[in-house]
């Protein structure tokens, strides 16, 4: 099958590398440009755009299609599109540039999860499940018809980055097992049924905010640790010690507090203070929980073991972190 691609992170980047290895012809690629990245702020090409250069492949960088580039690609003769995180939406006119439309790899169960970040979010609210689903873009976010989903469970430990690298190698698989059907005429999506939708949840998956990473102390242990999972590799969750931002990359909720020395003066554990034990940090939460600390990164430093960062702490007074 002729087909164009779309798509801009790595995620992407490992399906269009599937398609490469396949029977199917790559006619060209739409990425996003270049971007400023990290803290020196270079301008950095997509993994999409390094992907594609590398099997020289035409490569279209644009934020969004317009009608002379629509025209221009639907010339190269595609017979469909296939989007992975591209990071725009399409209008109606690059919407029916190709007679089998876009075929959309999205990583939840449509219709649950719209928008733009599902696995952090779903990691977020704490889900046991979530999956792939391959559906037919149309006016609407992710409203489209299916053509598949495949469900997975969430792993305990699994921060947004690991369960995005699984659900992108779901996603590829399930795209070889559809684009036969599809070519052959033996595949039809199924419209996302206003049965489905009363019957499930629908949220929106929206890009996390830095605020929306921010640590709240009074939180229980386990809704901070599905934030610090579901924010990882980015923007990383974070907290404020001696007037710093501070990054929690990784954390392991405990149970409920049974005695700790660290009490203030009514007698209650105080969220955000900080302890010790056996060279194992931990961190007091909401309800009476706690949080250890497994992997962090104080401003302007590398990542490093809670225990080595808390002994270079001035411990004359009790560490607590704040917002």
């Amino acid at each position: 099958m002729k087909i164009v691609f779309a798509g801009t992170p790595t995620a992407a980047a490992l399906t269009l590398k599937a398609l490469l290895q396949s029977q199917h012809e790559i006619l060209a690629v739409i990425t996003r440009p270049d971007s400023l990245v990290g803290r020196k702020k270079q301008l950095t090409e997509s993994p999409v755009a390094a992907t594609a250069q590398a099997a020289g492949l035409k490569v279209i960088k644009t934020r969004s299609i317009d009608s002379t580039l629509a025209d221009t690609i639907e010339s190269l003769g595609a017979q469909l599109g296939v989007v992975v995180a591209y990071g725009s939406i399409f209008n109606s006119r690059a919407l029916h540039m190709f007679p089998l439309g876009w075929l959309n790899i999205h990583f939840s169960l449509l219709p649950d999860w719209r928008g733009a970040a599902p696995v952090q979010q779903a990691l977020i609210a704490g889900d046991r499940e979530t999956g792939v689903t391959l559906f037919r873009l149309e006016d609407g976010i992710d409203t489209g018809p299916v053509y598949s989903r495949v469900a997975t469970p969430i792993e305990p430990d699994e921060t947004a980055g690991d369960l995005l690298d699984r659900l992108a190698l779901i996603g590829v698989s399930a795209l070889m097992e559809t684009l036969p059907l599809l070519e052959s005429g033996l595949m039809q999506p199924v419209m996302q049924s206003a049965g489905d939708e009363a019957n499930q949840k629908i949220r929106i998956a929206r890009k996390p905010s830095r605020e929306q990473a921010q640590v709240d102390w009074s939180q229980s242990s386990t809704s901070i640790e599905q934030l610090v999972r579901g924010m990882n590799p980015e923007p990383m969750a974070w907290t404020m010690v001696n007037g710093q931002s501070f990054r929690v990359i990784e954390a392991r909720a405990i149970g409920p507090v049974d005695a700790l020395t660290l009490l203030d003066d009514s007698g209650e554990a105080q969220p955000g203070a900080c302890f010790e034990s056996h060279r194992r940090v931990f961190v007091v939460c909401g309800q009476q929980t706690i949080l250890e600390l497994k992997s962090v990164q104080p401003f302007g430093k590398k990542p490093m073991q809670p225990a080595d960062w808390l002994r270079g702490q001035n411990r004359t007074e009790s560490v607590v972190f704040s917002k």
